[in-house]
């Protein structure tokens, strides 16, 4: 869910405590009013992908990239973090390194540059 955070926060306080759902409210870094609500399995996110990729196919070496703060628990899991020029401070501080910005292809950039 994406709107502003008065309207998200009692869906958020009502679905909180839910045993089998992870939820994750974080204001969007792109427009200064928005807030994200994100719901989910409690067995789904980011960082039990990566896990799951990893127990699954047995990879060794596993680079994640973010922007915002629902990705720091998938960069604990991952060999290599990098955060896009345009992240949240918080995330760059938690990055390996910082490509560019997102809305400059810095991934797709950083791909090119590094990948093997």
């Amino acid at each position: 869910m994406l709107d502003r955070r008065e309207k998200l926060q009692p869906v958020h306080d009502v679905l909180a405590g839910s045993p089998n759902m992870n939820m994750t409210m974080y204001k969007d870094n792109y427009s200064p009013d928005l807030w994200y609500l994100e719901m989910f399995s409690a067995k789904a996110s980011k960082r039990s992908a990566v896990d799951h990729l990893r127990e699954m196919y047995g990879y060794e070496r596993i680079v994640g990239f973010g922007d915002n703060l629902n990705d720091l628990p998938m960069f604990a899991a991952c060999n290599v973090s990098v955060a896009v020029e345009n992240a949240f401070p918080e995330v760059k501080a938690a990055a390996d390194m910082i490509c560019g910005a997102n809305n400059e292809d810095g991934v797709a950039k950083w791909l090119e540059e590094n990948a093997v």
